[in-house]
């Protein structure tokens, strides 16, 4: 099974309350919006083969360490995605940060955390 990646167009952060603490959902969630106070916008950017008991490996694979994250054996890259631009006759994209989102294939959605992956509501 492979599990989905998905990059916020722009950098999230968690929505806070006016004592400066975060905002849950009534399934709670941290409410999250980009820069500009909108909700995030989400590209596929790839599929990783890995099983989903494995899903912490979907950090470093998407990220590029030795090389181009998307040459990583098991990472299949989606060029298509808006978020892969070209430049120099080149596509390439950013690593996977804190934000963006994984989906299982069991269903299950995650948000890429400060350390690790939580849990987090489906996103379009």
């Amino acid at each position: 099974m492979a599990i989905a990646v998905y990059h916020a167009e722009n950098f999230v952060y968690p929505v806070l309350d006016e004592k400066g603490d975060p905002v849950f959902d009534d399934k709670g969630n941290a409410l999250i919006e980009d820069r500009y106070g909108n909700a995030p916008v989400y590209h596929h950017v790839a599929d990783v083969d890995l099983p989903d008991h494995m899903h912490a490996e979907v950090f470093p694979l998407t990220n590029s360490i030795d090389g181009p994250w998307w040459e990583n054996e098991g990472v299949t890259a989606n060029f298509d995605s808006p978020a892969f631009r070209e430049i120099e006759g080149r596509k390439g994209t950013r690593s996977t940060s804190v934000g963006d989102v994984i989906l299982l294939s069991d269903g299950r959605w995650l948000r890429c955390a400060s350390f690790g992956w939580k849990d987090c509501s489906p996103v379009t």
